[in-house]
């Protein structure tokens, strides 16, 4: 099972809305069968 999540966050400025992207977080785990 992986899971991806990407986090972004929203910055106002003075020309608008600018969206940071920060680093993507991959999150594996596994069951021993």
């Amino acid at each position: 099972d992986i899971t991806q999540v990407t986090i972004s966050i929203s910055r106002k400025t003075t020309t608008g809305t600018m969206m940071l992207s920060r680093n993507p977080v991959t999150i594996i785990s596994a069951t021993k069968i």
